[in-house]
């Protein structure tokens, strides 16, 4: 309602601005103090009405919350059947090279963990029917979220397929290898080793 008033304030003064010249031709007293009147009225409930919400009214915008472990967890499937693979998965801290964890998908190949949070993890996946698959996955960019979802398409090794390395670090706007690159590289070189043709 107030608002509805302020909104017709403007025309009520613009009214009560022609009133008075009406009002002193007036006969009585009674068309004179009208124009005053509604102005007090509307000057009145305009003055009473609330402040509208501004930034220091407001309530503060809620905080991420520091997580301390993330759940990770998704599916291992084949990229062309669709079916499940039961792959083994190594858990890598990128920043050491060493070696957090091993786990077993399931049978249908879904699998599950708990990292600490504000770390950057490689994940391997390995199945003896398909290379060797790593993704980066880096937590310390996903504090304030509980659960990542992270699903995996691996594709057996024919020839012309392309073997993606996810966890080769350069330094920045350099040719330069980072350390922690080493443990992806000597991935590959044991896969050609294994494999030659």
């Amino acid at each position: 309602m107030k608002l509805l008033l302020r909104g017709l304030l403007p025309a009520v003064l613009l009214l009560v601005g022609l009133c008075p010249a009406l009002a002193q031709s007036a006969p009585d007293t009674s068309a004179r103090t009208a124009g005053s009147d509604t102005l007090r009225l509307a000057q009145r409930l305009v003055e009473d009405e609330e402040e509208p919400a501004t930034a220091s009214t407001l309530p503060a915008a809620p905080m991420p919350i520091a997580v301390s472990e993330i759940t990770l967890h998704g599916t291992v499937l084949d990229v062309a059947s669709g079916k499940p693979i039961p792959a083994s998965i190594d858990v890598l801290d990128n920043e050491t090279g060493s070696l957090v964890t091993t786990l077993r998908c399931t049978p249908e190949g879904t699998y599950s963990i708990s990292l600490p949070a504000g770390t950057n993890y490689g994940l391997v996946l390995r199945n003896g029917a398909y290379p060797f698959h790593s993704e980066n996955v880096n937590l310390a960019s996903r504090m304030g979220f509980p659960e990542t979802v992270r699903d995996f398409r691996l594709q057996k090794l024919e020839p012309g397929t392309n073997i993606r390395l996810n966890n080769v670090f350069f330094e920045p706007s350099t040719a330069t290898l980072r350390p922690e690159s080493t443990a992806e590289l000597e991935r590959l070189v044991k896969l050609l080793a294994d494999k030659p043709k």
